[in-house]
């Protein structure tokens, strides 16, 4: 009866997130268009972590970790300097290939670690870790800004990191211990949703494995 319950909720989460990034998708800043003022740009970069469920799932699930594991804010950060990185190179030519697979298994292994509750362990290994999704990241997140000009590519950068950070830093703050001990979202819950970003993921993954077939 217990994992039944565990099992609802989490498809709970699934729905919600996935709710939620068809939505911001629909209502798009830009259209889809490659953004061609500073405004646009900024509205675009503002968007883009919200419209993918794989993007959104894992910096929910890096800001939920972060409180978890006891990392601060500075994992969020590292995250989102690595994911710039990740932007550049892709706007530089550099080439990765399976980016959708390698995203989605990320996006499960975030999920997973935030279901088992898992505590900090190597903060080096597991920052580089980080830092080497945040490539990915960052390279999945060039591609509808690739030929665009300095000011709308400037402000699509501004837009993303402040996003990503924002959404990253709510998430933490609810799953952070409290002065009081106990964190303003409760431990199950922060499990549900460690559960339901790995489902999305696995859906991702699926996808992803089947598009490359």
């Amino acid at each position: 009866m217990l994992c039944t319950s565990k099992m609802f909720r989490a498809a709970g989460a699934v729905a919600a997130i996935q709710l939620l990034a068809t939505a911001a998708h629909a209502h798009h800043p830009t259209g889809g268009m490659m953004p061609t003022t500073f405004w646009h740009g900024l509205l675009s970069g503002i968007g883009h972590p919200i419209i993918g469920p794989d993007h959104l799932a894992f910096v929910v699930g890096i800001g939920l970790l972060a409180a978890i594991a006891g990392y601060g804010l500075m994992l969020p950060a590292l995250f989102v300097v690595a994911m710039l990185a990740g932007l550049q190179m892709h706007i530089l030519g550099l080439n990765l290939p399976y980016t959708e697979v390698l995203l989605a298994v990320s996006v499960v292994l975030v999920g997973v670690a935030v279901w088992r509750r898992r505590a900090a362990r190597g903060p080096w290994l597991e920052g580089g870790l980080l830092a080497l999704v945040g490539l990915l990241h960052g390279y999945a997140f060039a591609e509808t800004i690739i030929g665009a000009e300095t000011g709308p590519l400037s402000a699509y950068v501004i837009g993303l990191a402040l996003t990503q950070l924002a959404i990253a830093s709510l998430a933490y703050l609810v799953a952070r211990p409290t002065p009081q001990g106990e964190p303003m979202l409760a431990k199950a819950r922060v499990r549900t949703l460690g559960l339901g970003i790995a489902a999305i993921g696995a859906m991702l993954l699926v996808a992803g494995v089947s598009a490359v077939a």
